[in-house]
């Protein structure tokens, strides 16, 4: 299992996903990576968060209503039973 998940937001940022622990505490951390460009690696910028894992649950569990109200509201397709 990877240690860290990148989803692309944008032309020019990603999404980085990862577990880490500090000071005793694990933790679900999520950050914005841009793209300085002129062939540079991305860099963290200020935006994201960090929750301790006991919560992830209910990240997921919101995760899934938002994604339910955006099927209603035709955001998103309904379910075809495959992948996303």
């Amino acid at each position: 299992m990877p240690a860290e998940i990148t989803i692309r937001k944008n032309r020019t940022q990603v999404v980085r996903l990862a577990l880490a622990e500090f000071k005793g505490h694990r933790l679900l951390t999520t950050r914005v990576w841009q793209d300085p460009g002129r062939g540079e690696p991305l860099c963290p910028t200020k935006h994201g968060f960090t929750i301790n894992v006991s919560r992830l649950h209910q990240l997921i569990d919101a995760l899934n209503a938002l994604e339910q109200r955006a099927k209603a509201r035709g955001w998103l397709p309904a379910d075809t039973g495959g992948e996303r």
